[in-house]
């Protein structure tokens, strides 16, 4: 990656980067279970790229690309799904609107 790209990219873009210079660079972290002493699994940069790469192709498949930046919802928990369905929908021209559960309960 060079530096003089900074401010000239989208983040989808970054991710695909950073997956083929650092395959293998560990993003975070999810717990096996919710008995944390079973131990981690690590989530690299070439996975969450694939896992943006699936799911665009998803968006296509199923609502097309946007042309003008429509919005999609998403209802769930902001994890590493969450980052995979947002860059997703920015590498298909679509913005997420993030609707979470608590949200609803509180506005209630």
């Amino acid at each position: 990656m060079s530096n003089d790209q900074y401010g000239q990219r989208i983040l989808p873009k970054l991710v695909d980067e950073l997956a083929a210079a650092t395959p293998n660079r560990v993003l975070g972290m999810i717990a096996r279970s919710s008995d944390i002493s079973k131990g981690f699994i690590e989530l690299s940069t070439t996975q969450l790229a694939n896992a943006v790469n699936y799911t665009s192709w998803w968006i296509e498949d199923n609502i097309g690309k946007s042309s003008n930046f429509e919005t999609i919802a998403y209802l769930g928990a902001t994890d590493f799904r969450f980052w995979a369905i947002e860059l997703a929908a920015i590498k298909t021209g679509y913005a997420v609107g993030i609707h979470h559960y608590l949200t609803i309960v509180l506005v209630d």
